[in-house]
């Protein structure tokens, strides 16, 4: 299979789930909103493999025992979630899911373009509050220090 045949089987998958997307220097974006959280998944094809993933935030300004509690909770996410692998490259939160080529029908597809969004859902409800917690710790500290 060559590339572009992976990437126009790709391109009809996202048009049977109705998803717009744009095309742009080897990866497909795809726009998606999870509540009031829009973000972007990629989709990008290398060798026997297609790789879904989106970026989520960074931990890069937590302290030390709150990037600690959200590595931990990324573990225990990877541990019972199924498809979506979360991961921190350069100090920020990846969710992503891989198929090879070989096992690329539309049903498996969309599984896997699935779990992404669906990890990013996971993500907001259980790492987002252990960040914004710290963020809350931080202002309340200020606001005591000022009085």
């Amino acid at each position: 299979m060559t590339p572009q045949f992976i990437r126009n089987m790709i391109l009809n998958y996202l048009n049977l789930m109705d998803k717009e997307y744009a095309y742009e220097g080897g990866v497909i974006k795809v726009k998606e909103k999870v509540g009031d959280v829009s973000f972007t998944v990629y989709i990008k094809f290398s060798g026997k493999w297609v790789q879904v993933f989106a970026i989520g935030p960074s931990i890069s300004d937590l302290d030390k025992e709150t990037k600690l509690k959200v590595l931990e909770k990324l573990l225990e996410l990877n541990a019972t979630t199924f498809e979506v692998k979360y991961s921190v490259q350069d100090d920020t939160i990846i969710m992503s899911a891989e198929s090879n080529i070989y096992a690329l029908t539309f049903d498996n597809f969309y599984l896997e373009y699935g779990s992404v969004p669906f990890g990013y859902k996971q993500l907001i409800a259980e790492v987002l509050p252990i960040m914004s917690k710290q963020k809350t710790e931080e202002q309340e500290s200020e606001s005591n220090n000022q009085q």
